[in-house]
């Protein structure tokens, strides 16, 4: 069956136990067929759906999220530098391996710089096996670079809340990085008299009343030690 975005969500649905998926774009689908049962045996839950053409590989992609992608060359229905081109443009993270009987040094080197992230043979066992590895190594890698970007999100997301949060609130807040101030709030800079941009990368140090100083020095201290046992720390801010 000619892969859809449809078939890839099937094929994770109907697979209790984690998988993943490799789009294999080729001429017969009894390519893709041999390297899922080669994988498949080796121990690793990896499914190939069949792609025949640059429309398939499209509709693969639009919403089928799969994890790697293996293009035969010397397609003329799928040319490689098209398949990458429709890659980049659609999911730019996703690995693509170039698929080619017998390859040379200068073949490899040909679809690195054409954006594959390797080259590999189906030809025999030994060529099987190194198409393993390297399946392996850019599925793991891939699924990496996807959990990055989610926490990126989830973190600008959570700092765009957090910024929101602290415009609002009437509570003095101040931000301090190594003892220098790396954001205040618009409440913290009123009640010293300055404003927001007056206050950034201002040592801590500077605002704290010349007596209470050794207090807020041995306070830090111990608070980088992990010793200070919660205790609040009282001290008088000098205004502007």
């Amino acid at each position: 069956m000619v892969a859809t975005a449809e078939s890839i969500r099937k094929e994770r649905a109907a697979h209790a136990a984690p998988s993943h998926i490799a789009l294999v774009v080729a001429a017969s689908e009894s390519v893709a067929k041999r390297i899922e049962s080669y994988l498949r045996n080796a121990g690793h839950p990896v499914r190939c759906p069949w792609a025949t053409d640059l429309e398939d590989v499209e509709d693969a992609l639009r919403g089928g999220t799969p994890d790697l992608l293996i293009c035969a060359e010397g397609l003329q229905t799928a040319p490689i530098k098209d398949v990458i081109e429709t890659v980049r443009r659609q999911m730019p993270d996703l690995p693509v391996l170039v698929l080619k009987a017998q390859f040379t040094p200068e073949d490899r080197v040909a679809a690195l710089a054409c954006g594959a992230s390797d080259q590999v043979s189906d030809e025999d066992l030994r060529h099987l096996r190194h198409l393993e590895l390297v399946v392996l190594r850019e599925i793991t890698q891939h699924s990496r670079l996807r959990e990055l970007r989610s926490l990126r999100k989830r973190l600008a997301e959570f700092e765009a809340r957090h910024q929101q949060l602290l415009a609002g609130t009437q509570d003095a807040v101040a931000h301090i990085q190594e003892g220098i101030l790396s954001d205040v709030n618009p409440a913290f800079a009123q009640l010293l008299g300055y404003t927001q941009p007056d206050l950034q990368s201002v040592p801590l140090m500077d605002l704290v009343a010349p007596d209470h100083q050794p207090k807020v020095k041995e306070y830090l201290k111990l608070l980088l030690r992990g010793k200070n046992e919660g205790k609040p720390l009282e001290c008088c801010l000098l205004h502007k």
